[in-house]
């Protein structure tokens, strides 16, 4: 590979990917630089998760979900005004193995208001449909604000599917920084899991820190949308210690290199449907087939 310069590096990747060329990229002076021995752990970790092999999972299923989503939008400038161009959704099971990336390009508004009718829709044709009428209960994590008009939307599809789903809202731009006050050092060290409660929201943090850890992820508004026998109810609940703690779990299935979990700063299914927006948005073209059957050869 040249030298990572973004502009050579996404012509190059957008090519790639618009030919139907499945690659992975190696830079000689990340050879050289490094323990060669990590690096090609890291190197061969991306290459089996590209093609849905996935090197490891969760010791014990995450309760009491089905699903997992990860949900985000890429915004651009469309004559004159930001708005969404599109984005994705990562759907992982229980045991957190990546089942679907599910891609989609409609205009949303320039506040992010999500349209989960073409998430959903997607997510009974290709994961549900015709195997079992049973409840499925769904944990959906938004990288970004709830606004009630997702919480109604989420409403009518659940009284058209059967679902149950748990929607939180996360944010990875936040002023709030913890500090290390031990006096001891921790480089190339694993942090504590790290989190606290201010006010109803909540912050954690499980990656790595020298003096200080860089922005914790904010939690900070928790539904649950179910269907009784006579209505569809919505309840807004407060977020728990167990909640957090879920996250953080979530927060290690870093694909990208299996040998350091704690780099990845936010729960994995919104951090690869991030790196997908990215990935739309430097106008990259992936085949469908590929999503479809959950290889994050985006990654």
């Amino acid at each position: 590979m040249p030298p990572k310069l973004n502009y050579k590096f996404n012509s190059l990747k957008s090519f790639l990917f618009s030919n139907g060329w499945f690659h992975q990229s190696m830079y000689p002076n990340n050879i050289n630089n490094h323990n060669n021995e990590a690096y090609m752990k890291s190197i061969l970790s991306q290459f089996f998760h590209k093609v849905g092999i996935y090197l490891y999972s969760l010791s014990n299923t995450l309760h009491p979900f089905d699903y997992i989503i990860g949900y985000d939008i890429t915004k651009d400038k469309l004559n004159g005004k930001v708005r969404g161009i599109g984005g994705s959704a990562i759907v992982y099971n229980n045991k957190g193995h990546a089942l679907s990336v599910i891609p989609f390009s409609s205009s949303h508004t320039g506040s992010e208001i999500a349209n989960y009718n073409i998430l959903f829709d997607a997510l009974n044709d290709q994961l549900i449909k015709n195997k079992d009428s049973d409840l499925k209960k769904i944990l959906l994590l938004k990288d970004g604000v709830i606004f009630d008009k997702e919480v109604e939307e989420l409403k009518q599809i659940c009284e058209n599917y059967n679902f149950s789903i748990c929607y939180m809202d996360i944010r990875k731009n936040v002023p709030i920084r913890f500090f290390d006050n031990s006096g001891s050092s921790h480089k190339n060290k694993w942090s504590k899991n790290n989190y606290c409660s201010i006010g109803d929201d909540w912050y954690f943090t499980s990656h790595q820190y020298d003096k200080y850890h860089k922005k914790p992820i904010k939690v900070t508004g928790k539904y649950l949308i179910y269907k009784n026998s006579e209505e569809v109810v919505v309840k807004q609940l407060p977020i728990m210690d167990s909640d957090i703690k879920q996250l953080i779990i979530l927060s290690k299935l870093n694909f990208t290199n299996s040998t350091q979990p704690d780099k990845t700063r936010e729960p994995c299914p919104i951090h690869y449907a991030h790196k997908y927006v990215n990935a739309v948005r430097n106008n990259w073209k992936m085949d469908k087939k590929w999503l479809e059957e959950g290889c994050l050869y985006f990654i």
